[in-house]
């Protein structure tokens, strides 16, 4: 098998095991191989070709008599084995892959012969699964191609919209299919969550601690340097609005943005800036080494302790050159004073150099020590300032008392979302819940 990105018939399955993509599908013209290579180019898959068991037909003679009949038979008789053509034997095990691309030409409004063949042997092996669809076709609508799909596949979770590419746009299938895939959200498909490692550690504080970091498998490994805000663990670019975007929610803890969450799923967060703090002033720091690895031994009053590996920081794809000296950790805080920056652990080769509230800025790559997840992650543990503003409520309408026309301000929803950026004294939001509302420095939350 081999690797294969392709516009046609896609059906796209997962399952809670392996983010790994196999790709199955028939081709009689070379528009279905055009696509299928340029499909390839855009994603990983293995791929395997269904190939008719009788060879040498010409489906397209006497204006496709053959492949007609072949559709004639399956439309008379669809729940009967005998009513599909024979197709060579396929061994792949379904189980191996999470998400399943199946691509087909269209035929006489229906899904190609061979195709449903393979579908109607082993539909029943997709149930559960993600099933995208892509059609290949001159001119019909693919209405009847995607209810062969769900006729096939009755118990399958079909991706919305499905993607029709006629034959005359075979040229454009790159940019059709790199769209699409953003449409579906395919690299969030493939995203599963890998296994756990860590262990909880109790330091006796509010919150239990990961005994690793995110990426590492073991107490004295690194991990991956990840900048804030990305899922995925994989930019380096230095583009602040990459991460996540250029108006940052206040905390990213428990989000789609987390990525303590996103790769060991929801039992996990990034800690909060007040977390970081918690550990840092109740807790006993030692510069010690595990394993050959420098880094900080941090012991709650329980007893109980875990080990901090001096992993650095990284600026694109440079790691700095203070690996075993000093080390970084993303809470998940956005930094109070300046949305361009987010709220990180620092240490430095002593005890001395413990500083839970630093800030840089949220493109540099830095470790992640998840905690154990109790579901009040996000802006609930933002404390209100002592302040000299006050807040009045009118139905739906925030208004700011005792604020000038220099005063910034901010709003945010519960889940750190910012819905509002500027200096009005009043600001409509769109239903009742809690709100974080910033002015300058100054914050306070509101229920509506």
């Amino acid at each position: 098998m081999k690797r294969i990105l392709f516009s046609l018939t896609v059906i796209i399955a997962a399952v809670a095991a392996q983010a790994k993509t196999l790709v199955v599908y028939y081709s009689y013209t070379n528009n279905v191989n055009i696509i299928v290579n340029e499909l390839t180019r855009q994603i990983d898959a293995d791929v395997v070709r269904i190939e008719p068991a009788e060879k040498g037909l010409d489906y397209a003679a006497n204006n496709y008599a053959i492949g007609s009949a072949l559709i004639s038979a399956i439309r008379s008789n669809p729940d009967e084995a005998s009513s599909y053509p024979a197709i060579d034997p396929v061994d792949v095990n379904l189980d191996d892959y999470n998400c399943i691309i199946i691509g087909a030409p269209l035929w006489w409004s229906n899904m190609a012969a061979p195709l449903q063949t393979y579908l109607f042997q082993n539909g029943s092996a997709m149930a559960g699964k993600k099933i995208g669809l892509i059609v290949s076709s001159a001119s019909s609508g693919i209405n009847g191609v995607e209810g062969d799909a769900k006729r096939l596949i009755p118990d399958g979770d079909f991706l919305s919209p499905s993607l029709w590419i006629r034959s005359s746009q075979t040229s454009n299938a790159l940019t059709l299919i790199e769209s699409w895939l953003k449409d579906i959200d395919y690299d969030a498909l493939i995203m599963q969550p890998e296994e756990t490692v860590a262990e909880a550690v109790d330091l006796g504080l509010s919150v239990k601690w990961a005994s690793c970091n995110i990426g590492a498998s073991s107490p004295s490994e690194y991990g991956k340097l990840y900048g804030w805000g990305d899922p995925t663990g994989n930019l380096t670019t230095e583009t602040l609005d990459d991460y996540p975007s250029a108006n940052p929610p206040a905390s990213i803890c428990g989000t789609e943005y987390d990525i303590a969450t996103t790769n060991w799923g929801s039992d996990w967060r990034m800690p909060t800036q007040t977390e970081f703090e918690e550990l840092a002033s109740k807790c006993d720091w030692e510069w010690t080494e595990m394993n050959g690895i420098n880094g900080m031994k941090v012991t709650g009053q329980n007893g109980n302790s875990i080990f901090l590996p001096a992993g650095a920081s990284r600026t694109g794809e440079n790691v700095s050159n203070q690996v075993g000296q000093r080390g970084c950790y993303w809470s998940g805080t956005l930094w109070e004073n300046n949305i361009n920056f987010a709220s990180y652990l620092y240490f430095y080769s002593n005890a001395d150099n413990v500083q839970p509230a630093r800030s840089n800025r949220r493109y540099i790559g830095m470790s992640v020590r998840a905690v154990a997840n109790d579901g009040n992650a996000g802006i609930m543990d933002i404390e209100n300032s002592d302040n000299d503003f006050s807040v009045s409520i009118y139905e739906r309408t925030i208004v700011l008392n005792g604020i000038d026309d220099n005063s910034k301000v901010y709003v945010y929803d519960i889940m750190g979302n910012l819905l509002y950026r500027g200096k009005q004294p009043q600001i409509e939001v769109n239903g009742s819940g809690l709100y974080l509302v910033k002015v300058n420095t100054m914050t306070k939350k509101i229920r509506i």
